[in-house]
This record gives structure tokens, sequence and C-alpha cells, in this order.
């Protein structure tokens, strides 16, 4: 169908508020997906929608207008064929409008989507064009209209009796009536192809569609391609995100969900007030003999789970079964430190708490080794108790004897050996370790960490029984709780009441220190489906942890343990000890380089990855930048000073913060290089005297040594007539090999602080073909930008990092 040559008035300019026009065009789009006899769905081209579809060989059109007005009444005749008071020689009846659309192709079809109704008038448009008897309502009412306007014709020839006969009134009663009815044809589509998307998951793939329909519909009509979503492309999106539904179930499943049927059997339990107990299992016998070959069986199904990490049960299907089984004999079979007696005590001791207790293990502590031997624990589980989450940490012993009182005695003396601080320590960072890299798993590509540092400031004030304050402060990111100073519980109500209080102050933490992709849905998968902030609240509750271990009465301070017969021990050094003082950083004079092509994706298991191996570098408080709207940069010069770099922020207030924040962290100096100030040139011959100027960290200063880093920076396209300012502000930096960096408002008239002034010697200045891939500095690029490379660069970096960012991008799940 063509659509070239027209103009941009109507439609395409008056978009703003048709979301009701949105839904239904994604309504179409998704039926397109189920229906390949749909070929196109247009928006804003010949009618607000127009849908081509096929019938065999023939193809043709379906003009769709959209009617969002809302009254009480129905629509009438009257109201569909009368014209404009104000134009009653011009075509401006409904009627007329849609049938005049008809511009190209034939045996076109029409429909009105409207929120209301049609009354008995018209009600023969009611019923869909393979329902209507021909010759019957439909016939009559096709009569009535024709004779109302009997000159009017389409391009194609077409009369009004023509679009009464092939005109469809569809009844849509509103926005939230079309949004449910697409958010159901998504969950019923996916299911079909074998994928079950979450509730938000499900909003999700609804809210990219209907970015894709508006940006089809605000597109230039110059532009024709822009404006239509054909099938190819539609089902190519789907299937996308039908993958990203499969990932992200696998992702976000329960691998400890299946617990399987009781093998063992509970020969006697017994209870005790101070949480102690003794229970006991047997394997049972089957026609009298004891069940040793079906014992060793049930044993071997357990190996994956004890061998392998949450994130490789999760990936099992029927045609790797084989494989992963295999893998974990190779993991047991690697551990020469564990003997098959060792073995089998530790999976009957799994077994048991799976079962029995319905427990969730620490993956892979079995074959975690420490400097403290076998007196570390193999076994640790999470079970879910009445009273909350609790840690068992388990030892085994095989014992053939008939007397219990050697084993009983060995099993003493280990548990005192057990509550050894040191061991305590040594035990909590294991679990702590595993534990929290199987947790961080499931918002890796969901949340964004934007801050190097939340300041958090605690204020005890709050008289006892009264609620914590929690204060945040958006653009400094800062926190202030306030607290009474004795926290005593009088009820189980009053401690729900607190635990509420910690997860709502968690929520608010993590939306301060995040960028969160979709906060519905990551609230929803954290705090419903993974239960994170229940885990949270009771591993960090120290209060109920420390008197398991210590206590009711425990003695921490060193005056508690201390006796009046004790011997004293005068000091007999003579000086004050000092710290030496910590050795300089390495410089960073060193040129960073960029490995071509993607990283491996084992290079960085972000499963094994604690919270201390990964870092945010950002001299960027977000919050703060968004307030203050940097909108350009200004050069300016003192006689006999270097030059002066100012960002123009159009909030100056907030530009003022952020050189505070920065002066307070480094001084009136830069020394260290620590902020990263580049000038990128040459980004399009179209205009050569455009640069871009970036503001960001330094990763070669304050990676300290982490092994997965984010880096925040901002830039900002300068679009001058000449560089004849950039030229004289690096001409005047050359001569004096420094520069101030401050802040401005963008005014008519800017002035400079030199309160604010922050001196810096390292400036970048690189021509953008230099960018290769995997460098940070190709955000400044465009679409549609065609870098200025020199005559004699064969293989300029830059056309492999363009192509590289294309590759990126297309793989990138659109939200």
């Amino acid at each position: 169908m063509g659509v070239g040559g027209l103009s941009d008035a109507g439609g395409v300019a008056a978009r703003l508020g048709f979301k009701y026009q949105d839904h239904v065009a994604a309504m179409f789009v998704l039926e397109m997906i189920d229906d390949r006899r749909i070929m196109q769905v247009e928006c804003e081209t010949s009618d607000d929608i127009t849908l081509l579809h096929r019938r065999g060989a023939e193809t043709f059109p379906e003009y769709v207008q959209v009617k969002s007005t809302d009254r009480d009444s129905k629509w009438t005749f009257k109201e569909i064929t009368d014209r404009d008071s104000a134009s009653k020689a011009r075509p401006t009846s409904l009627a007329e409008k849609s049938l005049l659309t008809d511009k190209a192709g034939g045996n076109a079809r029409f429909r009105i989507v409207a929120r209301r109704s049609v009354n008995a008038t018209a009600a023969a448009l009611l019923e869909p064009m393979d329902r209507r008897n021909p010759a019957g309502a439909i016939d009559a009412l096709a009569s009535k209209v024709l004779a109302k306007h009997r000159t009017t014709r389409s391009d194609m020839g077409n009369d009004l009796g023509y679009w009464t006969r092939n005109a469809y009134w569809h009844v849509l009663p509103g926005v939230d009536h079309v949004e449910l009815k697409n958010l159901q044809a998504i969950s019923t589509m996916a299911e079909a192809a074998g994928a079950n998307p979450t509730n938000s998951h499900v909003k999700a793939i609804y809210r990219d569609l209907l970015t894709i329909v508006d940006a089809a519909a605000v597109a230039t009509r110059k532009q024709p391609e822009l404006k239509i979503i054909t099938r190819t492309v539609a089902v190519a999106w789907w299937e996308e995100h039908l993958s990203e539904t499969n990932a992200a179930q696998t992702k976000t499943s329960k691998p400890y969900r299946t617990k399987g049927d009781r093998f063992f059997a509970e020969i006697h339990r017994v209870d005790e007030d101070f949480r102690r107990s003794s229970s006991g299992y047997d394997a049972r016998y089957e026609r009298k003999v004891w069940r040793s070959k079906q014992l060793a069986r049930h044993l071997a199904d357990w190996v994956p789970e004890l061998t392998l990490k949450a994130s490789e049960l999760v990936e099992i299907t029927p045609l790797n079964m084989r494989a992963k089984f295999e893998a974990g004999l190779k993991v047991v079979k690697a551990e020469r430190a564990l003997d098959v007696g060792n073995l089998l005590a530790e999976t009957l001791l799994h077994a048991v708490l799976r079962h029995w207790f319905g427990s969730e293990p620490v993956p892979c502590k079995l074959f975690h080794r420490s400097t403290h031997g076998d007196k570390v624990t193999k076994n640790a589980h999470l079970v879910h108790g009445e009273n909350g989450d609790e840690l068992w940490i388990g030892r085994t012993h095989l014992f053939e004897d008939q007397d219990p009182a050697p084993l009983f005695a060995h099993i003493s003396a280990e548990l005192s050996d057990a509550l050894d601080t040191e061991l305590l320590v040594e035990e909590r960072d294991i679990i702590l370790q595993l534990r929290e890299a199987f947790m961080a798993t499931s918002d890796e590509d969901d949340v964004f960490p934007h801050r190097e540092v939340t300041t958090i400031t605690f204020h005890d004030g709050l008289k006892a029984g009264q609620k914590p304050l929690t204060q945040y402060e958006r653009e400094t990111g800062t926190f202030r709780i306030d607290y009474p100073s004795e926290i005593e519980f009088g009820s189980g109500k009053e401690m729900t009441r607190h635990i509420h209080w910690l997860r709502d102050t968690m929520g608010t933490l993590a939306a301060g220190a995040f960028v969160i992709r979709d906060v519905e849905a990551w609230m929803t998968r954290l705090g419903a489906d993974e239960n994170a902030f229940g885990r949270s609240v009771a591993l960090g509750d120290m209060l109920t942890l420390s008197r398991n271990v210590f206590g009711y009465d425990p003695s921490f301070s060193l005056a508690a343990w201390s006796a009046p017969d004790d011997q004293t021990y005068p000091p007999e050094r003579t000086t004050p000890w000092r710290v030496k003082e910590r050795a300089p950083e390495p410089s960073a004079e060193k040129v960073m380089k960029f490995a071509e092509g993607v990283s491996p994706e084992d290079m960085f298991d972000k499963t094994t990855l604690r919270h201390d191996q990964r870092g945010v570098l950002s001299p960027i408080e977000t919050p703060l930048w968004d307030a203050a709207k940097w909108r350009g940069t200004m050069f300016g010069q003192y006689p006999d000073m270097p030059p002066i770099l100012a960002l123009g922020y159009t909030n100056p207030q907030y530009g003022e913060q952020i050189f505070d924040g920065w002066k307070a962290r480094w001084g009136e100096v830069d020394k260290n290089d620590d902020l990263r100030v580049a000038i990128i040139t040459g980004l399009c011959r179209r205009n050569p005297s455009h640069y871009s100027i970036i503001i960001g960290p330094n990763p070669l200063r304050q990676t300290n040594g982490r092994k997965l880093v984010t880096m925040l920076s901002r830039h900002q396209r300068m679009e001058p007539a000449s560089l004849d300012n950039l030229n004289g502000f690096l001409e005047r930096y050359y001569a004096y090999n420094a520069y101030f960096l401050t802040t401005a408002h963008m005014s008519a008239n800017p002035d400079f602080d030199p309160k604010l002034f922050i001196q810096k010697s390292n400036l970048v200045v690189r021509p953008a073909w230099q960018i290769g891939p995997n460098d940070p500095d190709i955000s400044v690029l465009r679409d549609g930008d065609d870098p200025i490379i020199p005559p004699d660069v064969a293989d300029p970096p830059i056309r492999r990092a363009m192509a590289w960012d294309r590759e990126l991008k297309s793989k990138r799940p659109r939200r």
C-alpha cells in the first residue's frame, strides 16, 4: 500500500492523548501475530489504523477509524451520516470520511472502533461481515445511507452503499477494557507457545508493544516504512519476548521447591523446650528385606542437588539430564578429601532434611574448603518454621557400634569446638558467600546501581515504643533513620509492625540506590515470589540469632569476663603505636585498552560473585543531575590563569550541590585524576563542528580490585557553528597544562564562582574515529552519525565499534 507523498497534518500532529487508539492498534498487532492472514498494521497513514489482509492470492485493505468520544447515548444514524453544519457542501460526515480513505487496493473494508455502540437505526453495522445476510438488514441500511449523499465516491469509485455493506462497527468500551483484553491475549498466546510469563512480565511485554505502536503513529508520513508494522517484524518481536519469558522462568525457578516422595520413615521423635530435639529415620523393609538397593538409587537421585549450583539445577531438562548427572559425579570424584563414607552420611542427612523439614539447602557447601578443615560443617539448610526461617548447620557420623555412649561423647566434644567464635565467623562467611551469590542472581538484568555510596545516618532520639522514621533526600541520596534507644516488643503484633517497617525501609533504600527497570515486576518477584524481604529480616535478626547461640544474658564486654583476682599486665610500650601510612595508589599514567568482540559468557560468573566483588564508579548522582538539567558547556578565561570549562545547568542551585560534593570528595585540585573529562570531536561529517563532552569516572584509578564494575557517565553534545571557542580553550589549556572545571547558570550572562573551581590537569581530547569496540565513549554517537575519518586511515576502529554497538542494541530487550 502506498503512503508516500502525504503531509504530517491531521492525526500525526494531534497524537497527544490518543492512548485509546494506541491500545486498539496494539490489539490489531496481537491479532496479526496470531493470524497469518493479516499482513501488516499501519498507524496514522490512510486512516487512524489500516490493516492489510490476505485471503488466498487476494489482498485487501481495511480502514479503521477510532472514535474515543464518550457520551451516555448511543450513536445514531443521524450522527453517522450528517455533515458538519459549517460545511454542508463538503463530505464531512463520519461515513463519508471513512469511505474517502479508500484510495488504493480493491475490495476495501471499513471499521469504526468506538467506545459507544449504535442504536437501532444503524444496528446492522454491529454484525460481523462474515455472519451477515447480504439481502437482510444491512441491504436496507445501505440504501438508506446512500440516499443521504449519492454523489460521494472514493478514489476507487465506491459509494456509501458499498461502504455500508463493507463496514463493521466494533464496540470497545474504553482504555481499561482494551488493555485487559490485550493482556489476556498475551497470556493466552504465550501459554499456547509453551511459555508462562508472570503477570508483571505480561504487563512489561504489553508496555513494549505500546511503545512500538506509539513510535509508528508519531513517525513522519514522509518515511512510510516507519509507520508500518509488518507481520514478520511483529512475529520476531513476539518470539524475542517468548525467549525472554523462558529465560526469566529459568532464572527465577525455585530449584529446591520439589521435595520428592518421602523415602525414609520416622521411627522416633523427642522434643525438649530449649531448642533441642532428637529424631530417627529408617529406610524400612520390603518383604522382610531391608531396602539397601532402593536406598542406593534414592541417594543417587540427590547427586545433582548436592553438587551443582542452583543456577545449574534450573537448567536441567530431559535432554541434558544425563549430562548434568555426570557433571555432578565429576565434582564428587574431584573432591579427594571426601571419602565414600562421608559422602553417604552427608547425602543421608541432606535427603532427610529436604523431605521431612522442607528445607532449602545452601548450595555446594559440601565441597567448600576451609583452613579449619573438617571442623567446618558440610551441610547447611534454611528451615522454614512457624516462627520464621531458621538456619540449621549439621554434622554427620557413621556409627556401627551398639553402645552409643562413645558417639555422644564425640558429638559433645565436637559441639564445643563448633561454638568457637573464630569457627562460627568462618561458618557465617562461607554460608553468606554461597547463599548471597544464589540470592543475588534474580535481579541481575532488572536492577541497575547508580550510586557509589549510599549514606544512611541513624539518630537515637525517639521515645520507647515509637515507630522508627525513615526520611530520604532524593537529590543527595541520603537516608536518615530516627529510632528509639530501646526497642522492645510487648507482643507479636508489635514485632510484626516493626518487621513491616523494616520491609518498607528496605524498599525505600533499594529505590534510592538503584534504577529499577520495572518496579512492579521487581517488587513482585523479590517480595512475593522469592520472599527476599522475609529472608533479609530473618538473616538480619541478630538479637534472636545471638540469643540462640549465646543465651539470654551474654557476656560481651571484657569487664564481664574479668574477676577481682585476675593478674594485671601493665603495658611495656613507651611510645604510641601508629598504623603505617597507606601505600600510594599506582599511577594512572597508562593507556586503557579495550578488547575486541563480545566478552566470553563465563568471564563474569555472576552466580559466584559476592557483593564486595562488585562496585559502582560514579561521580554522577543521577537524581541530582536530573534536577540540575545539564544543557550546555561554556569556556572562560581570566588573565594569567588556566582556562575555565564550565558545565551549564538550567537549575544552578543543584549544579552548585554537584560541585560542592566533588570538592568535598577530591578537594580544590583533582590530583589523582579521579574525575574523567573527555572531549570527542569529529562526530559527523555533515556537522564537522559538533563535539561531545563526557563527565564520568576514571576506571584506572578506582576499581580497587573489584571483578565487576558499573560505570556511570553523562555526556552533552555541543552544536556550535564553528570550533573557534573550543580551539581557543584547548590552545590555552595546552599552554598551562591545566584548566578549571566549574558550574554556571545556563543564561545569557553566566558568571563563574571561584569558590566552586576544581583544578584539573588531565583532559582527554580524541576524535571519534579512534573509538573502538567495548569503549564506553561510543555512547556519544547517535543513530545516523557518520564520523569524520582521515583519508590515510584504512581501518578505523570506529567502524568495528559501531557494528558492535548495533549488534548489542539488536539483542537488547525493549521495555
